[in-house]
Formats: structure tokens, C-alpha cells, sequence
């Protein structure tokens, strides 16, 4: 009888989850939860200008990168003039930079 070999697709977090509620977004990033719900006003009025799509916010978590994009940009992203000078949301480069990321390993199963 002959064995046929099928990938096997194992995914890692290597750090976190992708989304937080705001209590664990608090203790994350040393801050109130009041803080962090002021940031996730700021969030949704940026998702509805475009900065952030529709998944930045899933009922009551928040995506963690979308997160600290934007306590690195909040105040350049509230000035109208600074705003112009915000680069583009990258999650790739904020996962590379904060050790949050995921592998895809592919091994053989028998």
C-alpha cells in the first residue's frame, strides 16, 4: 500500500494576540483604561477617514497593531497640517519591530 504525504500547516504566534479588549490593551501599554478608550475613539474616527479598515475594531477588541500605529502617529494624525506627513499604516513593519508575528510551518504528514 502506497503512503501519501500531505503538508501539515502548523501556525505560530510568536507573541500576543491580534486583538485586546481594552482592559488588556491597559495593562499591555502601562496606561488607564480610560486612555485606551480615548485611543479607540481616535481609532474609529480614523477608520472612518480611511487610515484603517473595517477589521481595526471587532465588536469590543481592538487590533493591537492598528493600536500602537496610532499612539506612535496621534497627534501628527489630529493636526491637519502634520497629517499630510503621517506615513502609510504598515502592521507588517510593527510586528517585525515588536516581535508580534506569525510563522506558517509546513510539515509532512504521513
Amino acid at each position: 500500500m502506497k503512503t501519501v504525504e500531505r503538508p501539515l500547516h502548523i501556525i505560530e504566534q510568536i507573541r500576543g494576540f491580534a486583538y485586546m479588549s481594552d482592559q488588556q490593551l491597559a495593562t499591555e501599554f502601562n496606561m488607564s483604561k480610560r486612555t485606551v478608550q480615548r485611543k479607540r475613539r481616535g481609532i474609529e474616527a480614523e477608520m472612518e477617514k480611511g487610515r484603517y479598515n473595517k477589521y481595526a475594531i471587532a465588536g469590543n477588541l481592538t487590533n493591537v497593531y492598528v493600536f500602537i500605529d496610532y499612539m506612535k502617529f496621534e497627534k501628527m494624525l489630529n493636526n491637519p497640517v502634520l497629517r499630510k506627513c503621517v506615513p502609510e499604516f504598515e502592521p507588517e513593519e510593527i510586528m517585525r519591530i515588536c516581535g508580534f508575528s506569525q510563522q506558517v510551518r509546513v510539515a509532512a504528514e504521513v
